[in-house]
């Protein structure tokens, strides 16, 4: 999944914005062979084929464990093994992909683009531009572009794996629904929420058809769409399908599963935004204690929902704690590094506000010194 700042003040004499809120994203990257079949065209060297296919499941094997420098091994074997059958077999191409997927988990992501393109290259020119091959190496292509901050490429490469999987599923699938999910994603990242709606409500209606009414991936189209509602005004409506999105998830996997971080967070900013600070701090409290799980006491999340909790508590006029709560944002924003210097001057600026309304103007000058030219 990934992450947008929540509930951050924006500094503005006339009022105070919040960035978008958070909205989940899944990834498809599949570690096992299923999706492409294992085929050789004309084959005539049974005993090679057979050690081919013994050297992929290996690798798809090591992928499970998540040894992927072993997994790169066995499908460098593969492809060795392949070489003398021609181009023309899937099992070449889904090896060169699920290369791509090892050096992606291993974060190289110039190794991982460069397998994924030689996956592409191969597939088109080999089984043609509809080829069901072809889909998820297109949507993998997507999520890097995605994660380089490259929305349009990522778009145009969902689009194409989306085209794919219509022309070739004659009906309804869940994978239609995920491809739909992706692409609605990117709108959302661009701000163009009523087209991340569009995309998210027909992910959700083949989901509603094709899977479980209470499974994972409805819960993620709930919350994306309760997310496009909220970022509208629509606070009801956001308010509705993150309730949504938590019933299904904490059905699933108990209510203090740290993948449901990301809701009570969505649902404590929707609080906040209603006015109802109680629940706010209710849920942004179960937010924090999730996410210290999942990425540590001193990640840019914490210290976003540090923020969140000041929000809530100056909201309250309770000053001491928005000041407690605001300055831990600040400490672990501090020991982030300078990428995070947009978050430091924001909780500078929401520190000097708090002290100036406590009539404390001296200790407000201390945080103004942080904003000078020379500090940042």
């Amino acid at each position: 999944m990934f992450r947008l700042n929540i509930l951050q003040k924006v500094w503005s004499s006339q009022s105070q914005q919040f960035q978008k809120c958070t909205f989940i994203k899944p990834s498809y990257l599949p570690y096992t062979s299923s999706y492409f079949i294992f085929n050789i065209f004309k084959n005539k060297n049974q005993d090679k084929e057979n050690e081919a296919k013994k050297k992929f499941e290996e690798g798809v094997n090591y992928m499970k464990q998540r040894n992927f420098k072993e997994a790169i091994s066995s499908f460098n074997s593969t492809i060795e093994l392949l070489k003398g059958f021609g181009e023309k077999n899937t099992g070449m191409l889904n090896s060169y992909y699920q290369i791509g997927n090892a050096y992606y988990f291993q974060e190289d992501y110039e190794n991982a683009i460069d397998y994924y393109r030689r996956a592409l290259y191969l597939g088109v020119n080999t089984f043609g531009e509809k080829s069901i091959y072809l889909l998820n190496v297109y949507n993998s292509i997507g999520i890097y572009y995605e994660n380089q901050n490259d929305l349009d490429q990522a778009l145009q490469n969902y689009e194409a794996a989306l085209q794919i999987g219509v022309h070739n599923y004659k009906k309804k699938h869940p994978t239609l629904g995920n491809l739909a999910t992706n692409i609605g994603g990117i709108y959302h990242k661009k701000g163009d929420y009523d087209t991340a709606f569009h995309y998210y409500s027909q992910a959700l209606d083949v989901y509603l058809e094709t899977l479980p009414e209470e499974h994972p991936a409805i819960a993620t189209v709930y919350n994306n769409i309760g997310s496009v509602a909220h970022n509208q005004g629509d606070f009801s409506k956001g308010l509705e399908f993150y309730q949504k999105a938590l019933k299904i998830k904490a059905k699933l996997m108990g209510e203090n599963h740290p993948a449901l971080s990301t809701i009570y967070v969505n649902l404590g900013s929707v609080y906040y935004n209603i006015k109802k600070y109680k629940e706010a701090k209710e849920n942004l409290e179960k937010g924090l204690k999730l996410e210290m799980k999942v990425s540590g006491e001193n990640s840019i999340n914490v210290g976003h929902i540090y923020n969140s909790l000041g929000l809530v508590s100056e909201a309250e006029k309770n000053f001491e704690e928005a000041l407690a709560h605001y300055k831990k944002s600040l400490e672990i924003y501090e020991k982030l590094g300078p990428n995070t210097k947009t978050q430091i001057e924001t909780i500078c600026k929401n520190i000097i506000n708090i002290y100036e309304q406590m009539g404390a103007p001296e200790k407000a000058k201390e945080y103004e010194s942080k904003l000078m030219p020379n500090n940042s």
